[in-house]
């Protein structure tokens, strides 16, 4: 199966605001009581018809706005365990019980709504991007749009569901969209940080990047293609190029599960090269005493095999934080 698809779709701007804001909203329109739910209606005529929340917390919600449906699936909530075990089981190449409850729900919708499949779009941010890929392979639905969204392994799904309408806006910054794998069209969205603050670790970003929150007007995003050609230093993605001694010293180390595999096989086909620190590069003002040698934190491998934490030495020493 191939990681990328070259054939173009016509995305739609302004419908990408609409769903960023319906994703920002979501917490919002999911408490609404279930007696007036039904009658929600939300910015831009998207009605709230169906608020799904599963054992696995699992949560979405179903739109309509005319005769179009959208699915939203939520982020990872880092103080929920059920979420971490999911992102984890993620990386490690396997489907999560949130991937099967998602698939049941939409099936659902679809019989009880009779909802054609070019009517049906899902959408999500970070994990629940995830979600949204996941459906968009299982049922080819007409779209997918996905937010500083993690892309899970595309070998479980048909080729055909996964060639065309998927859509990925992410910040410049966004650390996590950046451990994904590739498919679809990527834009980069400018970020909307409250306090002003433009933190970044070189060209990987940083977590602060990837809160929904802090996205900014999806109207204004380019084609990440565009974006890496005007910005050299900028990743689109770790399994992607090149990389530097000093840009792989810089994950944070929390980040590592997602981003081990990537790596490795950079350094097995040559692609992670010894290189000097540029005096202008631009690390996160909070990292301090970074000498090249980092503590993996444990994870599931894709065979299943539990790997304890570790230490990792790579790239050259050096003293500016």
């Amino acid at each position: 199966m191939n990681n990328y698809y070259q054939k173009r779709t016509s995305v739609d701007f302004n419908k990408a605001q609409d769903y960023l804001e319906l994703c920002n909203s979501a917490d919002e329109a999911f408490k609404t009581e279930p007696s007036v739910i039904q009658t929600e209606i939300c910015k831009n005529n998207y009605e709230v018809l169906e608020s799904y929340h599963a054992s696995s917390n699992c949560k979405a919600i179903l739109y309509r706005n005319g005769d179009e449906y959208i699915v939203s699936f939520f982020g990872t909530d880092f103080r929920n365990l059920k979420d971490i075990g999911t992102n984890v089981t993620m990386v490690a190449g396997k489907s999560p019980k949130q991937f099967k409850d998602a698939e049941n729900f939409v099936g659902e919708m679809i019989n009880k709504y009779n909802i054609p499949q070019n009517k049906l779009t899902a959408i999500g941010n970070s994990e629940g991007g995830s979600e949204a890929i996941h459906i968009k392979g299982v049922f080819g639905i007409k779209e997918a749009y996905t937010f500083n969204g993690y892309i899970p392994k595309l070998s479980q799904y048909p080729d055909y569901n996964l060639e065309s309408n998927i859509y990925n806006f992410r910040t410049e910054g966004d650390i996590v969209s950046k451990a994904g794998h590739v498919v679809g069209e990527d834009f980069v969205v400018p970020v909307n940080l409250k306090d002003g603050k433009n933190p970044k670790w070189g060209p990987f970003g940083t977590a602060e990047w990837h809160r929904i929150e802090n996205m900014g007007d999806c109207r204004n995003s380019q084609p990440a293609s565009v974006y890496e050609q005007n910005n050299p230093e900028w990743k689109n993605k770790y399994i992607k190029g090149e990389l530097k001694s000093y840009e792989v010293e810089d994950i944070p180390k929390e980040l590592y599960a997602l981003f081990d595999d990537a790596i490795n096989d950079r350094l097995r086909n040559g692609a992670v090269v010894n290189a000097p620190r540029p005096v202008s590069y631009n690390t996160h003002s909070g990292r301090t005493g970074c000498a090249g040698t980092y503590q993996v934190s444990g994870y599931t491998r894709n065979d299943g095999v539990q790997v304890s934490s570790y230490y990792r030495t790579c790239g050259f020493p050096h003293n500016n934080a």
